[in-house]
């Protein structure tokens, strides 16, 4: 079962034609998790042409993309669902505040701990404080209202960066981005600086 304190919602994965184990993985899930729909791609479309087939397939208003080495914590989405109730604000982009998972610390994962801490954590917060609005959204688990996602073209297969090409969009049709810092996550990282570069 999954460990959040939060009863609606419903979980999509879409396999891109992968070439691992990938599939047989996600069978084994499907039978065990009620609230997973799986769709099989046969072909190899790109991660933004995933994300916007995926949201011609939503029925809801607005749809949370997680990366797939991210988990939320337990209480994540009770604190985006918290802040869009209370909010006057309807935003179009609401990114969560990735923490690396806990295990042994060694320089490289220190590094990587002081830039979200430093780079996104301080900065996204100052942005919100100073402008009530963000540059860029953290792609790695940002909420997303599809209809004003769709307005601006959906995601851009053409760019490396599709969450970040994502904003500069919303921002340019003078739509509201923000932070919400107590909606945690927790990312994989890698140990070494080979897999950092990697």
């Amino acid at each position: 079962t999954l460990k959040v304190n939060y009863k609606n919602f419903r979980i999509m994965i879409i396999d891109d034609a992968s070439t691992d184990s990938t599939a047989l993985e996600l069978e084994r899930l499907e039978n065990d998790l009620p609230e997973l729909e799986v769709i099989y791609l046969k072909e190899n479309n790109g991660k933004a042409n995933v994300l916007n087939y995926a949201m011609s397939k939503i029925e809801s208003k607005y749809f949370l993309c997680l990366d797939s080495d991210a988990e939320l914590a337990v209480n994540a989405l009770e604190e985006f669902n918290i802040f869009m109730k209370t909010s006057d604000v309807e935003y179009s982009a609401i990114t969560g505040n990735p923490k690396l998972k806990e295990g042994n610390f060694n320089t490289t994962r220190t590094i990587q701990q002081l830039e979200y801490r430093s780079i996104i954590g301080m900065i996204k917060r100052a942005q919100v404080y100073l402008l009530d609005n963000i540059m860029t959204v953290s792609g790695v688990c940002t909420i997303y209202k599809i209809e004003d996602v769709l307005k601006v073209g959906g995601f851009k297969s053409t760019v490396a960066a599709e969450d970040i090409q994502l904003s500069w969009d919303l921002e340019r049709a003078n739509m509201r981005l923000t932070y919400v810092p107590n909606a945690i996550l927790y990312m994989n990282s890698p140990v070494s600086i080979y897999g950092l570069l990697k």
